[in-house]
C-alpha cells in the first residue's frame, strides 16, 4: 500500500491528467528544480541568523526530505481527489443515465447531455465522447479511462454502460444501471458508518497529540530542569514545539486523508 502510494511512475497519470503537458521526465526536473532552490534558501537563512553549521545542516536535510515527499505524495493525492469526484456523483450519473435510455433516447446522445450536468465526470465522459468524434472506438475510450482512474466502482460502470451500449437492448423503468447505482450507494452508505467509528479514535489521538501531550512535555521539561538535568537548549526546545509537534499532527492528518472514502471528499 506505501509503495503504491509513492510509486511516481505510477501516479503520474494523475498529475498528467491535470496538467497534460507533464511528463515523468519534466515532473522529475521541476521536482529537482524546486527542492534545490527551497533547500539552498532555507537554509541559507538559517545559517544568516543562528550562524550555526549544524542547524544549518538540520534545515537543509528537513527542508529537502518534506520537498521530495510533497512531489511524491502530490500525484497519489489527485489520485484520491479524482477518483472521490468520479465515485461521488457515479451513482446519480448512473441513474440519470438509466432513466434517459428507458424513454429510448439515443445512447452517445444521453452521454452527451449528462457530461454538461455534472462537474469532473462529465469532464471524463466528455474526453470519451471527443476521442469517439476523433475516431477512436468507445471501447478503446472506456478502457483507456477506466486504466486512469484506479476506481473499482468506476470501472464497474464502464463496463455496464459499455454491455449496454454494445447489446443496443432497450429497457423500462428500472434497468442495469439504476441497480448498479443503488448497489453503489448501498456501498457509500457503509463505508460513511466505517470511517466514522475510526474517525471517532483518530480524532480523539489527534487532540491528545495537539494538545495534551505538548502541554505535559512542557510541565515535564519545567519540572526536569529543576530536578533533572536535561541538557534541552532553548533553540532544541523551540524546534520541539514548531517542528516535532507540528508533524505528529500532519502525520495523522495524512492518516485521516488516507482512510476518508473518496466520495466524501
Amino acid at each position: 500500500m506505501i509503495l503504491s502510494n509513492i510509486n511516481l511512475k505510477e501516479n503520474i497519470r494523475f498529475v498528467k491528467f491535470k496538467y497534460p503537458w507533464v511528463y515523468l521526465s519534466s515532473y522529475k526536473k521541476i521536482m529537482y528544480f524546486v527542492t534545490i532552490i527551497t533547500t539552498l534558501f532555507f537554509s541559507t537563512i538559517c545559517f544568516l541568523y543562528f550562524r550555526n553549521l549544524e542547524y544549518t545542516m538540520y534545515v537543509f536535510v528537513s527542508i529537502g526530505v518534506v520537498s521530495i515527499a510533497f512531489f511524491y505524495y502530490y500525484p497519489f493525492v489527485l489520485k484520491k481527489v479524482f477518483n472521490g469526484k468520479i465515485e461521488k456523483d457515479l451513482p446519480f450519473f448512473l441513474i440519470d443515465l438509466d432513466m434517459k435510455l428507458s424513454i429510448g433516447q439515443e445512447f452517445l446522445l444521453s452521454l452527451k447531455e449528462l457530461s454538461k450536468e455534472y462537474d469532473f465526470l462529465g469532464t471524463v465522459f466528455q474526453k470519451i465522447i471527443d476521442n469517439y468524434n476523433k475516431g477512436t472506438s468507445l471501447q478503446k475510450s472506456f478502457r483507456e479511462y477506466a486504466e486512469i482512474f484506479d476506481s473499482q466502482d468506476f470501472k464497474r460502470a464502464l463496463t455496464q454502460i459499455l454491455n449496454i451500449y454494445e447489446s443496443g437492448k432497450n429497457f423500462k423503468e428500472k434497468g442495469p444501471l439504476f441497480e448498479l447505482a443503488e448497489e453503489l450507494i448501498n456501498i457509500q452508505t457503509t463505508k460513511t458508518k466505517l470511517y466514522s467509528n475510526k474517525l471517532v479514535m483518530i480524532s480523539l489521538f489527534f487532540i491528545a497529540v495537539t494538545a495534551i501531550l505538548p502541554a505535559l512535555f512542557l510541565v515535564f521539561i519545567n519540572i526536569g530542569s529543576i530536578i533533572l538535568d536535561l541538557g534541552i537548549t532553548p533553540i532544541q526546545l523551540i524546534l520541539i514545539f514548531t517542528v516535532l509537534f507540528p508533524c505528529a499532527d500532519l502525520v495523522i492528518i495524512f492518516i485521516i486523508f488516507n482512510i476518508m472514502p473518496g466520495f466524501l471528499r
